[in-house]
């Protein structure tokens, strides 16, 4: 219906989210420092009130970006603390699938005619990568507890669904750390399991 508009009327297209601006801005009458508390929240969550904003939303970009990077570098052989056997990982991939049609993981064939050849898990990414891990979760933490202690309506903003993603993604590193504070470790874990 918007398409058949003409493009002297088209402001008719930006009302919904005129309406919904409108809205967010009523929720912050008549709360505490509502005048700084509503400049922080359009600078983090509308890109187009400002050109601060729109950096802000790159820098946040980026950081997702690095994230993905580093989770997929950290799940690879060459990028753990021990890569001595990488090249044997690729070794193993290339002639099952050069050989074997099977849903099997590797050519435990091969690999039994290495002796040196241990499999060990990517759990253990070099420390470069555990540093950058460190700074998106960082930036990420920074960024949810901001846009909470800004937010005019904090059961709003926790229940929302995207809100809801990003803590579902930065709890997990912090259930880690406490873990390992107690001596934890995924390792302990795995053995808890077993013997369960």
């Amino acid at each position: 219906m918007l398409k058949t508009i003409a493009p002297c009327c088209s402001i008719l297209g930006e009302y919904p989210k005129l309406k919904e601006q409108e809205e967010t801005e009523k929720d912050f009458d008549n709360v505490m420092f509502a005048d700084f508390r509503w400049s922080i929240w359009r600078l983090m969550e509308d890109p187009s009130s400002s050109f601060a904003s729109k950096i802000f939303s790159f820098v946040s970009i980026g950081f997702i970006f690095l994230s993905v990077i580093g989770l997929i570098l950290g799940s690879m052989p060459e990028f753990q603390e021990d890569n001595s056997q990488a090249d044997f990982y690729h070794l193993i991939y290339q002639r099952r699938t050069k050989t074997d049609s099977s849903n099997s993981k590797f050519d435990y064939e091969t690999a039994t005619n290495n002796t040196n050849f241990i499999y060990k898990p990517t759990d253990s990414p070099n420390k470069a990568l555990i540093f950058l891990e460190y700074i998106c979760i960082t930036w990420f933490t920074f960024e949810y507890i901001a846009r909470f202690i800004v937010s005019p309506r904090k059961y709003k903003f926790v229940m929302s669904p995207m809100n809801l993603i990003d803590f579902a993604t930065i709890i997990p590193f912090y259930i880690e750390l406490i873990l390992s504070a107690f001596g934890i470790n995924a390792e302990n874990l795995k053995n808890l399991t077993e013997y369960a």
